[in-house]
């Protein structure tokens, strides 16, 4: 058969089922472009980062670590501890004084009764973070009363030397509680601590 004879054939006839035809672009596929999916040429995928959980942030605390110091423990305890014991040695001195056996340290020792109370209050403030000048002042303020209170006791007792050994005695050994609190409630670490409460630290 010559060529004139052969039946005309449409090219695009004989391209298999889904292939575009030569120099056509995919149907609906802008030029230039890579098909859909595939990324252009020169594009570098990222690496692949996970997304970071949802976590609680844990509360703020101040700058020595979460929650009270053990200088703080230990002068709020001693404040409790001391402020009793003052408010129930005032108690006493105070019914001494009352009876008509009372002298100026008998009464000098009864003020120890709102010392006690104030000293008290204070250390339970302070095991809540509220203040440590109420332990702080009322702690100098109890061992001050005991020094007074000798030394009254001496000049009243005058050339009775059972009298002021008692008083002495009496002396040191209630001086060494008041004055470890105070030394205890004036920390930098325990004034820090609270201050830091104060603004949400």
């Amino acid at each position: 058969m010559s060529p004139e004879q052969q039946p005309w054939v449409d090219p695009a006839a004989q391209q298999p089922y889904g292939q575009q035809p030569y120099g056509q672009q995919p149907y609906g596929q802008p030029y230039g472009q890579q098909p859909y999916g595939q990324p252009a040429p020169g594009w570098q995928q990222p690496a692949w980062q996970p997304e970071p959980s949802w976590q609680p942030q844990p509360p703020q605390t101040w700058p020595y670590g979460p929650g009270r110091p053990g200088q703080a423990t230990a002068a709020a305890v001693l404040g409790i501890v001391t402020g009793s014991l003052t408010l129930i040695g005032g108690l006493v001195f105070l019914v001494a004084g009352l009876t008509g056996d009372g002298d100026v340290a008998t009464w000098l020792l009864a003020l120890g009764v709102p010392l006690g109370v104030v000293l008290l209050v204070g250390g339970i403030g302070l095991l809540s973070r509220r203040q440590v000048g109420l332990v702080l002042w009322t702690a100098v303020g109890a061992a001050v009363l005991l020094v007074v209170a000798l030394l009254g006791g001496v000049l009243d007792h005058r050339g009775d030397s059972d009298a002021i050994d008692a008083m002495l005695g009496f002396t040191l050994f209630a001086l060494p509680l008041p004055i470890v609190t105070a030394s205890l409630s004036a920390q930098r670490t325990v004034r820090e601590w609270v201050l830091a409460g104060h603004f949400g630290g």
